[in-house]
């Protein structure tokens, strides 16, 4: 009986491991994808002349991306079961 609840206990953390990495995995791409749709916006801007709009949407981005690094393990508490 006590075999098959520490099997069991495993079981879900091996579980729950593999759906936070894949989780975590997730929102990397998704940044990325934000990230590179940003600067691209911001490379297009300042081709087409809006110096002011390229830096705000370019100095928003790299803002927004380094709050993200800075207060994203903070808030990353994710306890398994058990």
């Amino acid at each position: 009986m006590a075999e098959k609840e520490q099997e069991h206990a495993h079981g879900m953390t091996r579980t729950v491991t593999r759906d936070i990495t894949a989780y975590t995995k997730r929102g990397q791409i998704c940044g990325v994808i934000v990230a590179l749709i940003a600067f691209a916006t911001t490379a297009w801007l300042g081709y087409m002349g809006h110096a002011t709009a390229s830096a705000v949407v370019g100095g928003g981005a790299v803002a927004g991306l380094v709050s993200v690094f800075i207060t994203g393990k903070r808030g990353a508490k994710i306890d398994p079961p058990g």
